[in-house]
């Protein structure tokens, strides 16, 4: 019997790692960005279902071509031979967990190959609220959250976000352009800071309540599990192991695991290792925090400890 399964964490905290050697095991297949749970999605879906806007089909169609990179989609699913008359009439009357518990297994079994036993979408988390509805409508799936720390994951956000705009992309939600002004200025040494005071206790919040979702989530559901990257730096193979071994009750041999993790650049991850301006991303642990100022360290710290009481 196929599994569905979610790897998800905020933006710059290791899911695209951990996604990348999910996707070197045999017989697993892992989807990016799906983008089923965000709130950009469930609107365009309310809308399509609800209002008639457009046809259902041309969300479908967007998201498989983000998948596959192909064009022919657009013509499979434009004829709506993907679901039924009656089914697609029936979602009218659903609520949105309803809809989203039908609509997402439906595709992610429809994208995968008919060898593919375990499927997985790997999906970053932005917002409160996203995790809640994503357990909520497939209690069944099993979902991994990737958790790092926070000022490590602070700084390669909006680091990355930076090097994005720069290159002409979008960069990443919710960051503005005052953001990326204040991060250029950092880069280029004139600030202490990536971000001003406010921006950065905005965000951090922002942060903390998607944590808490997860830590709270974790605690009830058993299908959902709260993975530190830190751990899985400094652990990979264990931790992999025991991810698909145990968690996922998918078989998998040790060496199968090795030439994974092997793919991505080996244990250290460094395949992947880029520079924005003069400072190096390569994901080491306490590789960014240290390139913040003491002052801007205690700020942080004073966010972290109110936020805890």
């Amino acid at each position: 019997m196929k599994q569905l399964g979610f790897i998800t964490g905020l933006p710059r905290s290791g899911t695209g790692w951990l996604a990348t050697m999910f996707s070197q095991i045999p017989n697993v297949c892992c989807f990016w960005q799906g983008r089923f749970y965000f709130r950009d999605c469930i609107n365009s879906l309310y809308d399509e279902l609800k209002e008639g806007i457009r046809p259902w089909y041309t969300w479908i169609a967007h998201r498989k071509m983000n998948w596959i990179q192909s064009e022919d989609i657009i013509k499979t699913v434009g004829n709506r031979n993907w679901i039924s008359e009656e089914d697609l009439e029936n979602k009218f009357d659903k609520d949105m967990e309803e809809m989203m518990a039908r609509i997402v297994p439906y595709f992610m079994l429809k994208a995968a190959k008919d060898t593919d036993e375990l499927i997985i979408n790997k999906d970053t988390v932005r917002h409160p609220g996203t995790l809640i509805r994503l357990v909520n409508s497939l209690p069944e799936a099993k979902v991994i959250f990737l958790k790092r720390d926070i000022k490590e994951t602070l700084m390669s956000s909006v680091l990355t976000h930076l090097q994005y705009k720069t290159n002409g992309g979008i960069g990443i939600d919710p960051f503005t352009e005052a953001d990326l002004i204040q991060t250029q200025k950092f880069i280029e040494g004139k600030v202490e800071a990536p971000l001003t005071k406010e921006s950065m206790v905005k965000h951090i919040t922002r942060m903390l309540k998607v944590i808490a979702e997860a830590e709270e989530i974790a605690l009830e559901n058993p299908n959902f599990m709260i993975l530190n990257y830190e751990s899985l730096r400094k652990e990979t193979m264990l931790s992999l192991s025991k991810i698909l071994n145990i968690f996922f009750k998918f078989p998998v041999k040790q060496s199968d695991i090795d030439k994974a993790i092997m793919s991505t650049g080996g244990y250290q991850h460094k395949k992947h290792a880029r520079k924005v301006g003069n400072i190096t991303l390569d994901g080491s642990p306490g590789n960014l925090t240290k390139l913040l100022g003491e002052d801007i360290n205690k700020e942080i710290d004073k966010i972290l400890k109110e936020w805890s009481k």
